[in-house]
């Protein structure tokens, strides 16, 4: 589980009426998402794609590792989405555009794949602009 506040939870026993919340990470930026992959915790930060690892399996991420990241202008709107995994183990990730100035209803990409879902390769050596025409593109591709 993921929160907005930057802290990711593993919780034990979901379903039962006392679950437990154990803190795998934390001091991240904004994390829409996450997704799990060959031992490892992706998720999608505010300006990055992020592999998050336990190396020493104390049940805490010891290794923060940029996959792929990608320009911010700073405005408060640039969410970012994801990661959805591909059947190949490449990753989808999407951003939001910026709003709220003279004109609030418009939506603006004021650095590079703002409003664009992008596709990442697996090791995060390449990314590929997949689709555009995002407003407020939320990771369900």
């Amino acid at each position: 589980m993921a929160t907005r506040r930057g802290d990711i939870y593993i919780v034990e026993n979901p379903s039962s009426r006392r679950p437990h919340f154990r803190k795998f990470a934390s001091g991240l930026h904004e994390v829409l998402g996450l997704a799990y992959k060959n031992g490892d915790l992706y998720c999608a930060q505010r300006g990055e794609l992020t592999r998050l690892s336990d190396t020493n399996n104390d049940g805490k991420a010891d290794v923060y590792e940029t996959v792929y990241a990608w320009p911010l202008s700073g405005h408060y709107h640039e969410y970012s989405f994801g990661p959805k995994l591909a059947p190949d183990g490449s990753f989808f990730v999407s951003g939001n555009v910026a709003f709220g100035n003279e004109e609030w209803w418009r939506g603006e990409s004021r650095v590079p794949w703002r409003g664009w879902v992008m596709h990442i390769a697996p090791d995060g050596s390449q990314m590929e602009p997949w689709a555009t025409g995002m407003r407020s593109p939320v990771a369900s591709v």
